[in-house]
């Protein structure tokens, strides 16, 4: 191969290479203390919105996730998503286990100080649906 297509194909990957190292990825614990999620979140310039561009998840049971390497089987699939400023909503379809195998909902709320410096604190916390029902709480951080 040439030495220009060479360079043409590896400046042509590094704004992709740039925009996944860039994204945020938070992480969840469940209140059932054994199951977590990790979501990576390309956000906006402005934070106001952004795009999943990944999700783990791992369970006592099993684990989910949308990256083709970390399984030998299929990869879920993102079936829905939507994320804002201050919320992150998402669901997982699996080929093994059928529709909605994940259903996600987090919110981020912030404390200003008075003088309108930046957060001062944040929590970050939700509830998310995993397999057939079960029902748990999450407290997340990294975003």
């Amino acid at each position: 191969m040439p030495v220009l297509a060479r360079a043409v194909i590896a400046l042509g990957l590094v704004p992709v290479l740039a925009a996944h190292a860039s994204a945020d990825v938070i992480k969840c614990d469940a209140s059932d203390g054994q199951s977590s999620i990790e979501i990576a979140v390309d956000f906006s310039e402005t934070r106001d919105e952004g795009a999943i561009e990944g999700v783990r998840v791992l369970t006592p049971e099993f684990r989910l996730s949308t990256y083709p390497k970390d399984s030998e089987r299929p990869p879920e699939t993102l079936a829905f998503s939507d994320v804002l400023f201050d919320r992150i909503e998402l669901g997982l379809e699996s080929a093994n286990t059928g529709p909605m195998t994940l259903v996600v909902n987090i919110v981020r709320a912030a404390v200003y100080a008075p003088d309108d410096e930046p957060e001062s604190d944040v929590v970050v916390a939700g509830v998310a649906r995993i397999g057939s029902g079960r029902t748990v709480t999450l407290i997340c951080t990294g975003w």
